[in-house]
């Protein structure tokens, strides 16, 4: 899954840009056969590049019942993220999502991303995003903290994080 390892260490997980899955030293070719929680670069893809998918569908695959987010320090209860990710389907014609880092440990979550977008006017931006977050019993995000910076892009574009 797009050129990113991962290394799964004592109860560590952490996805590198190499090919192979290791365990305790060893590679673990069943580690991502396994029921596994969501990730980022799924989530984003599901809401930004399949938009023939229902997005309710894919919001209760990913996100709990009681999703809360924060972003660049202002937090959103589900309701409003649900009314970001409709927000960004409008905007948004396809996006790119490059993870950088990622990090899981039991129920918690870490990554650096970059998300490539290029929007239905045509204009491109690019942001990198500092994440930390919390899975549910389920493996879908509880609770994702977040800060954006925008690499290119617009003024105007600086709020994609959480505009609305």
């Amino acid at each position: 899954m797009n050129g990113v390892k991962t290394v799964l260490i004592g109860i560590y997980t952490v996805r590198t840009a190499m090919q192979q899955i290791y365990h305790g030293g060893s590679i673990n070719h069943q580690a991502r056969h396994h029921m596994q929680p969501t990730d980022i670069y799924t989530a984003l893809d599901d809401i930004l590049n399949q938009q023939q998918r229902p997005l309710e569908d894919v919001l209760d695959h990913h996100f709990s019942p009681h999703y809360r987010q924060r972003t660049n320090g202002h937090w959103d209860d589900r309701q409003a993220f649900v009314q970001h990710a409709r927000k960004l389907r409008e905007v948004v014609a396809s996006a790119r999502i490059e993870v950088l880092d990622e990090l899981r440990d039991g129920q918690h979550y870490a990554d650096r991303h970059r998300v490539h977008v290029t929007n239905r006017n045509g204009s491109r931006v690019v942001q990198e995003v500092y994440l930390f977050a919390e899975f549910d019993v389920e493996g879908r995000f509880v609770r994702i903290e977040e800060t954006t910076l925008m690499l290119e892009g617009m003024e105007s574009d600086r709020d994609m994080g959480s505009m609305k």
